[in-house]
């Protein structure tokens, strides 16, 4: 496992914006889903969840802040239960 350091530095290199009080399992899970669409190359939707502790929505549960989704996989019945949502910002890349 990396240490606390060398994720926040992966994480800085993703573009990823995190809390501070990230657990390091958070942050790691985050870095993954992060790299794999940039693996895939192409386009991802970034979905914005204002709530710290996460929240379920959409048929997945979203951790609070940043979490990129490949386009492909982002599904129109996601983004309607996210945009009823106040605590949801979607940004299509």
């Amino acid at each position: 496992m990396d240490t606390r350091e060398e994720l926040e530095a992966r994480a800085e290199a993703l573009g990823l914006k995190v809390p501070g009080n990230i657990g390091d399992e958070k942050l790691a899970k985050r870095i993954r889903e992060a790299e794999a669409a940039a693996d895939e190359g192409g386009p991802t939707v970034t979905v914005i969840c204002a709530v710290p502790g996460g929240r379920r929505r959409a048929g997945r549960r979203w951790d609070g802040g940043e979490t990129r989704v490949p386009e492909d996989e982002f599904t129109e019945e996601m983004a309607k239960a996210l945009a009823r949502d106040p605590m949801f910002q979607v940004v299509e890349a």
